[in-house]
């Protein structure tokens, strides 16, 4: 439901608008990054800390903004 989707989700949308699916930012799920120094990497969310995320990828890992992330699964 919408109630459940909070900043830092991942939505699916169809060509009307209607939400048809949802996968949460947590712990564990695959994210892309989509800006920031770190953008175009791939990696997996180690926390949510408020509005950021602890992002492990290959050769490191960074605390960064919900809104620099992109659920993929």
């Amino acid at each position: 439901t919408k109630k459940d989707i909070v900043t830092g989700d991942t939505i699916y949308r169809d060509h009307s608008g209607k939400i048809t699916g949802h996968i949460p930012l947590e712990k564990g799920r695959e994210v892309f990054i989509i800006s920031g120094r770190h953008e175009g990497i791939t990696g997996s969310v180690l926390s949510v800390e408020g509005n950021k995320s602890n992002v492990k990828y290959h050769g490191g890992s960074a605390l960064l903004a919900k809104s620099a992330l992109v659920v993929l699964k």
